[in-house]
């Protein structure tokens, strides 16, 4: 589908405070193709708003278009509601190349999405790239091997810019060949899950995405789920990572904003991968001065071997007592 002017509504319009609102609520809508949204005047609005709703295909302005006998990036918007279960279906459906046949079709772009229990099913190595995401959607991946690596997902990232307050996003996979009861494989699934997330704002301090991977029994949104983990977003990127905690006290990622820790146990702390900047806040007994003096009470000291930290980038404060 290739629209080269003007707005193209397909139960969708614009609505209040920017947000992009359905025309009928109950309308069965199905798309199959790549959508082209080419002049810089253009936009398409799709609305996608029941259970049996879909669009399979390319969402995006990033196709190379014939416009002035040279080949440029295509320049319009794109706007999508996903509620009440309808799917996208993020394939390449169409067979558009540049006009030697040698470039392939860039990353789908939705200028804003809002969302209500949406589903989009992620199935192509290109990205999904949104400027603006409003509500709640899963996001379902299938992976090779026992998904416990990011080579094990060939399908590409999704990149979100910015986002309403509130908003959240689940990453999800199935159980195909991961050991539920393996501890360790399970926070690598999560944690490769994590990473196919971005959130731009975080770079800017912003909180108003919430992230969660999510190891479900299918690959059906309706899937029971088996293992849940948050999802934060990195500071330096807004790449999605977790930092689940191991009873041991191992953190397989930690990213830190100047976080606090509270060292109130005895339990060895390790990280097999830091990164940022954090605070370890410790109780002493005595006058502080020995490392015996600190123990999460008086009676318990810890020993100066019970904190491992393999890192060069953190620092340790003791507070006031």
């Amino acid at each position: 589908m290739s629209i080269r002017s003007a707005r193209q509504k397909i139960n969708a319009d614009a609505g209040s405070e920017g947000n992009i609102v359905p025309i009928h609520e109950n309308r069965d809508v199905q798309i199959e193709g790549d959508i082209r949204v080419k002049d810089s005047s253009a936009a398409a609005y799709v609305g996608l708003t029941t259970k049996d709703s879909f669009l399979k295909g390319l969402f995006t302005t990033d196709m190379h278009t014939w416009p002035l006998h040279q080949w440029e990036w295509a320049s319009g918007k794109g706007y999508l509601v996903l509620k009440n279960g309808a799917a996208w279906e993020h394939v390449k459906v169409g067979t558009g190349m540049d006009k030697n046949g040698e470039l392939e079709l860039g990353d789908s772009r939705v200028d804003r999405l809002n969302a209500d229990g949406g589903i989009i099913r992620q199935n192509d190595k290109r990205s999904i790239l949104i400027d603006d995401f409003r509500g709640n959607m899963k996001v379902i991946y299938e992976h090779e091997n026992d998904g416990s690596k990011a080579t094990d997902y060939a399908a590409g990232d999704v990149k979100i810019t910015a986002a309403q307050q509130g908003s959240d996003v689940t990453m999800m996979t199935d159980s195909k060949n991961i050991t539920l009861s393996d501890d360790a494989q399970v926070r690598s699934v999560l944690d490769a899950l994590a990473g196919k997330l971005y959130y731009d704002d975080a770079r800017s301090g912003r909180t108003n995405l919430k992230g969660t991977a999510m190891i479900a029994e299918g690959l059906t949104a309706s899937s029971v789920s088996k293992k849940t983990v948050d999802i934060f977003f990195r500071s330096s990127d807004g790449k999605g990572y977790t930092r689940d905690i191991v009873e041991n006290g191992n953190y397989k990622n930690f990213h830190g904003l100047d976080t606090g820790i509270d060292r109130s146990s005895n339990e060895t702390l390790t990280f097999d991968n830091f990164s940022g900047s954090a605070r370890f806040f410790y109780k002493h007994v005595n006058d502080g001065t020995q490392t015996e003096d600190y123990g999460s009470d008086p009676e318990h000291r810890i020993p100066a071997s019970s904190m491992a930290i393999r890192t060069s980038n953190m620092r340790r404060r003791t507070p006031p007592s």
